[in-house]
């Protein structure tokens, strides 16, 4: 590795940075310490990348028994636990070449996690705006009008806008590092402020319907139940989603104010970027927990709540289905 800059803390980095690889050992010591090691933050990746692919890969195989994929309500935390399954095992392997030494890693790894990133909030606002279908826009209609082929296509949507922005965003990376951290800090800030905005009017219309909602009694109780936990469970996954990921554009960003010529070198070899990375791991794992934690254990793993609530939804469509129909039939007999 050849030096790039005369100064002194960069130079630093990159000799540190090359003895990782060459023979194991720290040569940090007297400038950072031991815990501080670019090799061990590495291994340490690698730990929450395999951490994070038991756990979803847990969680994911508990809602294909319990089918919560069948659900509306569900389908778009099952969509979530599948975006974080899939990006561990692609971050793994990147992080498992740089240990290895490879300079040149192929970016459709950085775009996986680019795309998984933005997915994870468009998971979140969807989860939001089905439950305002649900308790405040289509009350009455809603087991009518929702059902999995339209959030199916949703789901697709939403995967392939992810896609585009993650290979959009890698795209030469080398060449355009500091607009590529600019880049990521506006979409990262914007999807936040978005998002934030987005639960805070699903959060006020809910408060007001819950008054005003004129459903069946039991089934206005199952939709406020399912309802508050569903919320309460995504907004602790949007919390964790900014604390863990928005530190690394916000990075980006203060690599962009760099001097020219310097900005790549501080990315590349800063032991910072290594440890905003493996923040932006933890959250692969704390989403499928927070979700199994919130949803799935209170409502589906006892299996006398499991019947309980399966009774309780049956009615509640029923119930909603009937009294469409009999609507319907009243405007009928009004019109003749």
């Amino acid at each position: 590795m050849v030096s790039t800059t005369e100064d002194p803390m960069l130079f630093n980095f990159e000799t540190t940075y090359e003895a990782s690889f060459t023979n194991g050992t720290d040569q940090s010591q007297g400038f950072f310490p031991q815990f501080f090691n670019i090799r061990r933050l590495l291994e340490m990746r690698m730990v929450l990348c395999g951490i994070g692919l038991i756990v979803n890969s847990l969680i994911l195989l508990l809602q294909i028994k319990l089918k919560t994929f069948k659900r509306t309500q569900f389908i778009f935390a099952f969509a979530l636990t599948a975006t974080d399954g899939i990006v561990c095992p692609a971050t793994f392997m990147e992080t498992y070449l740089y240990y290895q030494g490879f300079v040149l890693v192929p970016p459709v790894y950085q775009a996986i996690n680019s795309a998984t990133s933005a997915m994870s909030y468009f998971v979140i606002i969807a989860v939001a705006f089905d439950r305002y279908l649900a308790l405040c826009a289509l009350p009455f209609k809603y087991k009518l009008v929702v059902n999995l082929r339209r959030y199916g296509l949703v789901i697709i949507a939403m995967c392939a806008l992810s896609a585009g922005y993650g290979f959009v965003s890698i795209f030469n990376l080398t060449e355009h590092l500091t607009k590529t951290g600019l880049s990521a800090f506006i979409v990262s800030t914007t999807l936040v402020d978005i998002t934030v905005l987005i639960y805070i009017f699903v959060f006020i219309s809910l408060s007001r319907s819950h008054k005003t909602l004129s459903l069946p009694k039991e089934m206005k109780n199952v939709r406020i139940r399912q309802t508050r936990r569903l919320m309460f469970a995504f907004g602790l996954i949007l919390g964790t989603n900014v604390i863990c990921n928005l530190p690394q554009p916000i990075f980006g960003l203060y690599i962009f104010f760099q001097p020219f010529g310097q900005g790549y070198q501080i990315y590349k070899n800063a032991v910072i970027s290594n440890w905003l990375y493996n923040l932006r791991c933890v959250n692969y794992t704390l989403n499928p927990i927070i979700y199994w934690w919130q949803v799935l254990v209170r409502d589906f793993t006892l299996p006398w709540r499991n019947k309980n609530m399966l009774k309780t939804n049956s009615s509640s469509i029923a119930q909603e289905v009937s009294t469409v129909t009999s609507k319907k039939s009243d405007q009928n007999s009004t019109h003749q």
